[in-house]
């Protein structure tokens, strides 16, 4: 599996019933047999609000591992929220209150984890509920902005993770909305991407149809995980297990006529998301 990055670490008490628990899959030593395909055609695995986990004590998480730990798995895609509810901009989920961690400390944690892995790429996808100036503050002040790579111009063909590591710049940041003022590598997801309905209650619930961005765009983004009415690690041993998940990217990639690129997913560490990422590679490996 060639990587990606979206975006937080401390362990809870083994003795709390409240914990969500999970048997963590053996960390994965991503391949290099796809790293000269055009980075859409590479599927990553991608922790939907990967900063809300409680392995950093946030509550009502959306993961159990944190950033080290997902990276360590094989995640290469991370959905973060940021918002500024007075103390600048920060990691939360909807409210602060439920977990928070200052952006730039989370950058930070990214860029020590590039620096020492030079093969490797990430995606972020930003729900940024802040405007840009705070949040590309974080980026200079955490130094992942000398990582930043700016999305090729309509048309023209995008860069293999080799060529990609070649030039240094190893992080796509997508953000949901669009600014006018924003550097280029500052990119719009939806004018790169599209996606799914992200609100499924139920596997029944699982659909094709595009919400945001356009058919055809060059990375197309799957929402596969189940909030009733929150995320919890029972609903992810139903949603997660090979056979949903590979039904759900047969469907959409027949549908679409293309390849699923971000396959997002709630507990990372919980069912087979690794096992239905080796089985895209092996299905795209040259």
């Amino acid at each position: 599996m060639w990587p990606l990055l979206l975006v937080v670490a401390c362990t809870p008490a083994d003795d709390d019933p409240s914990t969500p628990t999970a048997t963590v899959p053996e960390p994965s030593s991503p391949s290099l047999t796809l790293r000269d395909l055009p980075l859409p055609e590479v599927p990553l695995l991608m922790a939907h609000n990967a900063m809300a986990s409680a392995n950093d004590d946030y509550l009502a998480p959306n993961q159990i591992l944190h950033f080290e730990e997902q990276l360590a798995l094989g995640v290469r895609g991370f959905m973060l929220d940021v918002h500024d509810e007075g103390e600048g901009p920060e990691l939360c989920h909807s409210q602060c209150s439920l977990g928070r961690a200052p952006l730039v400390d989370g950058l930070a944690r990214f860029e020590a984890w590039l620096s020492d892995h030079p093969e490797e790429v990430i995606v972020f996808v930003l729900q940024d509920e802040v405007d840009p100036p705070p949040i590309l503050d974080a980026f200079a002040a955490s130094g992942l902005d000398a990582y930043v790579m700016t999305p090729p111009a309509a048309g023209e063909a995008w860069p293999s993770p080799r060529a990609l590591a070649e030039a240094g710049t190893r992080l796509l940041v997508t953000t949901e909305r669009a600014h006018a003022d924003a550097p280029a590598w500052y990119a719009p997801a939806y004018d790169h991407a599209f996606d799914n309905d992200y609100a499924a209650a139920s596997i029944d619930d699982f659909d094709c149809e595009v919400l945001r961005g356009e058919a055809g765009a060059p990375f197309q983004l799957l929402n596969h995980f189940l909030t009733s009415p929150i995320a919890l690690p029972e609903l992810a041993e139903e949603a997660n297990t090979f056979e949903a998940l590979m039904a759900h990217v047969d469907a959409c990639e027949t549908a679409h006529g293309q390849p699923v690129s971000w396959l997002a997913v709630d507990f990372v560490s919980i069912g087979d998301g690794m096992s239905v990422l080796a089985e895209l590679e092996s299905r795209r490996t040259p």
